[in-house]
C-alpha cells in the first residue's frame, strides 16, 4: 500500500447533496441524497485518446481522480467499465474529500446539470476505443464522469451535447476543468484492470 498523508475527513457541504440528489435525473444510475453529514465518496474522470508525444499516434487514455474516502472505503479501483477502452494507459489520482466537494461546486458552476448524461454502465468500452482511434472521429469521442459509490452519470460530447452553442460551450468548459483537474491531481501510476474481482 502506497505511503499517503494524512487528511482529515470533513461532511460533505450541501453542494454535494444537490448534486447526488440531481444523479437520480435523466441518463445517469440514482445515487441518492443522504443527510449532510455524508463523507464525500466521489470520483471524477475522463477518457479522450491523446496523440502519443514521439511517435503522435493516437492513444485511449483514461484518468480518474476519486476522494481519499473512495480509496478508504471502496479500494484503488475507479470500478468504471470505461476505463478498460484504454489498456495499458489508466492513470489514477487521490485528493481529499474537501477538495472534490470543491471540484464538484465548480463543475455546476460552469453548467454541468445542463448537459445530457447517461448512465456509464451501458457505454461499451471497445466501441469507444475503436471510435478514439479513428482520426476523422477521435476528436469528438470524449467522454467524462462524476459520481459517488452508488452511480455516477456520463456526459458524451459528439453523441449527446452539440445540440446548441450555449450547450457546446458548457461541455468545453467542464471537459477543461476536469482535465485539468486530472492532469493536476492524478498520480504516476497505471492500473491494469480497472474492475478487479469482475468478469469481463
Amino acid at each position: 500500500m502506497s505511503s499517503r498523508s494524512i487528511i482529515s475527513r470533513i461532511p460533505a457541504l450541501s453542494v454535494l447533496v444537490a448534486y447526488l440528489s440531481a444523479c437520480a435525473g435523466e441518463g445517469g444510475t440514482s445515487v441518492g441524497g443522504g443527510s449532510s453529514d455524508e463523507i464525500a465518496i466521489l470520483k471524477i474522470s475522463y477518457f479522450r485518446a491523446l496523440p502519443e508525444p514521439r511517435t503522435k499516434k493516437l492513444e485511449p487514455t483514461y484518468r480518474v481522480v476519486m476522494s481519499k474516502s473512495w480509496q478508504d472505503r471502496i479500494g484503488d479501483s475507479p470500478k468504471e467499465p470505461l476505463a478498460r477502452a484504454a489498456p495499458g494507459k489508466i492513470y489514477m489520482g487521490y485528493v481529499s474529500d474537501a477538495e472534490m466537494v470543491r471540484f464538484v461546486r465548480k463543475l455546476k458552476e460552469f453548467g454541468i446539470d445542463d448537459l445530457k448524461s447517461r448512465n456509464p454502465a451501458e457505454l461499451k468500452p471497445e466501441d469507444f476505443n475503436r471510435a478514439s482511434l479513428d482520426p476523422q472521429r477521435s476528436s469528438f469521442i470524449r467522454v467524462f464522469t462524476v459520481g459517488d459509490e452508488k452511480g455516477a452519470k456520463s456526459y458524451l460530447y459528439f453523441q449527446d451535447n452539440q445540440t446548441s452553442e450555449e450547450v457546446i460551450k458548457k461541455f468545453i468548459k467542464c471537459e477543461a476543468f476536469i482535465s485539468r483537474v486530472c492532469e493536476n491531481s492524478i498520480n504516476v501510476r497505471m492500473m491494469t484492470d480497472p474492475l478487479p474481482g469482475r468478469d469481463k
